[in-house]
């Protein structure tokens, strides 16, 4: 079966070290503009965006949710995008891509946003958490 992500190599489940948190109303601002967050771990997120949200491999963006947490200038690296369907997208905004970004560099204080944000998660049921040992 083809990948769905063709544009660059997908992190599958096995190849993740961090469960995935669903975050209700949250949103990166990238330099091409707002884009809808999927998921977020340490090491990483999903975001929903155009074909021009992530241009560059490499990028930095705020991450804002409803609650005031602003996670501020990450450094991330995209290493898979996907095309998706307008329809699926959701109600008010449709986007043409998702996107999966490892974060690069974290300050403490981006740490600390970090853990607040994955706190307020919800387990993202698609991907199972690590096992432990």
């Amino acid at each position: 079966m083809d990948s769905p992500h063709k544009d660059t190599e997908q992190s599958t489940p096995d190849q993740r070290r961090h469960p995935r948190y669903r975050l209700k109303n949250a949103v990166i601002i990238t330099p091409a503009g707002i884009c809808e967050v999927v998921n977020i771990s340490w090491s990483g997120l999903a975001f929903r965006g155009n074909s021009d949200s992530a241009n560059e491999q490499f990028f930095s963006f705020d991450l804002l949710d409803t609650k005031g947490d602003h996670l501020q200038d990450m450094q991330a690296e995209i290493v898979w995008r996907e095309e998706t369907d307008r329809e699926s997208s959701g109600p008010k905004v449709s986007f043409d891509y998702i996107f999966g970004a490892r974060f690069r560099e974290i300050t403490t204080h981006q740490h600390d946003v970090l853990e607040n944000l994955i706190s307020s998660g919800t387990m993202d049921g698609s991907v199972s958490p690590p096992a432990s040992g």
